[in-house]
């Protein structure tokens, strides 16, 4: 018998409820296998569990801020090869750069087209880091 395609595991970290459900809604069919964080601190144990592809990260969170369970993500061995898209309603470059000094792969700006968010998922998880 053939394996199973493999599923990406995509976690996602939003405390906010109805974004919650929005991206679940984008990501509801058999390609992705998702998991839900509602604060910073739960991203990062979750992580370190499952082992995601990719982690969909707010910045302002409760617990920690998106970009510091990057670097932790990054300082970890066993999660430095996840894939990191921030996704954020900060958008002043400021932000943004430090999301990506911290290690985050990609971001998006809030509110964000299902579309675009898509393709960018995509996008990454077609790379190597």
């Amino acid at each position: 018998m053939a394996d199973p395609i493999r599923r990406h595991r995509i976690l996602i970290a939003e405390d906010e409820k109805g974004l919650r459900d929005l991206l679940s809604a984008i990501f509801q069919g058999g390609q992705w296998e998702v998991f839900f964080a509602v604060d910073g601190v739960q991203a990062l144990d979750m992580a370190r569990k499952i082992h995601p592809d990719l982690v969909i990260l707010d910045i302002v969170m409760p617990g920690m801020f998106g970009w510091d369970v990057v670097q932790a993500l990054r300082r970890d061995p066993a999660t430095q090869h996840v894939k990191v898209l921030m996704l954020s309603a900060l958008i002043q470059d400021s932000h943004k750069r430090k999301a990506f000094q911290s290690g985050a792969d990609a971001y998006m700006e809030k509110p964000f087209s299902p579309r675009q968010l898509l393709a960018t998922v995509e996008e990454l998880l077609s790379k190597r880091r």
